[in-house]
C-alpha cells in the first residue's frame, strides 16, 4: 500500500489489523525533529513505524538539487492531520499530534503514567517548574 493510500484508509483499518501499540511517524530521517522524537521512542522502547514525508527531501538529496520529495505532506489526507504540513506528525492509535516539542511532552507523559521514569528523572523534573506547571492540567486527561 502506497503511503497516501495508507493515510487515507488508516482510520478505516481495525484495530485487529492495525500493529498493536506501534506509533506511525511521518517524517524524513534528516529532520532533526523527526530525529528528537525517534530518539524519544527508542529511548522509551516504544515500538514505532516511520513513513517517510517531506516537501524539500527525498531519496537523492533536496529538491533544489534536483531531487524528487518524498510528498506526501502536501496531499489533502496528510493536511487533514496536520494542516501546516510540516514534520514529524505522529499517530498514536488514533491521537495525532505533530510539531516536535508537543510530542516529546507527550511521549515523556506517557512514559511517565506508564511507570517508566526513573526517580532521579522525577526529581529533576521538579527542578523545572516551568515546563511541569503548564502540564498540569493535561496530565489528568491521559490516565
Amino acid at each position: 500500500m502506497t503511503c497516501v493510500a495508507h493515510l487515507a484508509h488508516r482510520r478505516e483499518a481495525s484495530a485487529s489489523q492495525r500493529k498493536c501499540g506501534t506509533i506511525k511517524v511521518w517524517g524524513r530521517p534528516t529532520s532533526i525533529n523527526t530525529q528528537r522524537v525517534r530518539w524519544a521512542l527508542a529511548d522509551s522502547d516504544i515500538p514505532h513505524e516511520l513513513i517517510l514525508a517531506s516537501a524539500t527531501m527525498g531519496p537523492n538529496g533536496h529538491v533544489s538539487k534536483g531531487g524528487a520529495a518524498f510528498g506526501i505532506v502536501n496531499t489533502a489526507a496528510y493536511r487533514a492531520m496536520n494542516p501546516n504540513g510540516t514534520v514529524p506528525t505522529i499517530d498514536d492509535d488514533g491521537f495525532i499530534l505533530s510539531e516536535s516539542n508537543a510530542i516529546l511532552i507527550w511521549l515523556a507523559l506517557k512514559r511517565a503514567l506508564a511507570g517508566k521514569v526513573h526517580a532521579q528523572s522525577q526529581r529533576s523534573s521538579l527542578a523545572m517548574p516551568s515546563i511541569g506547571a503548564p502540564l498540569k492540567p493535561y496530565a489528568r486527561c491521559l490516565r
